[in-house]
């Protein structure tokens, strides 16, 4: 999604020069949060029947009053584009992009069973010492850590940091006997 990332990058830029970095990183989790929990906001943003009249008409009623002018501004600017389908992940990638610029690695935790808050923190801080040691990560200060749920694990879990996959469950190490057994 090479446009979504352009995109990202300009409305960055843009809201940086602003001095409005805070809001559009508020406005693009209220962006990331409603596709990532609202089917009917993702059919919205991926139809090519429904008008660019009408989806500026239902942006304007979800987002006039909840995110800042100038990020609304943007959106619109992206609906009068015909860009409405990268919308969702041009939010994901501005919050990328700006956790990099803040020196921040964005990891993700997958579990069979939600996690407390406890042990997220445990885990940040574990990761953060060990992935603080690798050379393509010296340089940064923290880990951010999104936790998400999928039974299919079985027990355990899996920590993807900035693509690198730390396989803990259960499914993986059945999956790796597998295939071992598989080359006997």
């Amino acid at each position: 999604m090479q446009a979504a990332y352009r995109y990202a990058e300009t409305f960055f830029l843009a809201m940086q020069e602003k001095n409005l970095l805070d809001q559009a990183v508020r406005d693009a989790t209220i962006v990331r949060a409603l596709a990532e929990t609202d089917a009917r906001f993702n059919q919205i943003l991926s139809s090519e029947v429904l008008a660019t009249e009408r989806k500026l008409a239902i942006f304007h009623k979800l987002f006039s009053t909840t995110l800042h002018r100038e990020t609304h501004k943007f959106l619109r600017f992206m609906l009068h584009k015909k860009r409405s389908a990268l919308i969702a992940v041009m939010a994901t990638s501005f919050l990328d992009l700006y956790n990099k610029r803040q020196g921040t690695l964005n990891a993700e935790v997958v579990t069979a069973y939600p996690l407390s808050d406890e042990i997220l923190a445990t885990l940040n801080k574990k990761f953060t010492a060990a992935t603080a040691k690798t050379p393509a990560t010296s340089s940064q200060k923290k880990l951010s850590i999104t936790a998400r749920v999928d039974k299919t694990l079985l027990t355990g879990f899996t920590l993807c940091v900035e693509n690198k996959l730390y396989d803990y469950s259960l499914r993986g190490k059945l999956t790796r006997l597998k295939t071992y057994l598989s080359q006997s």
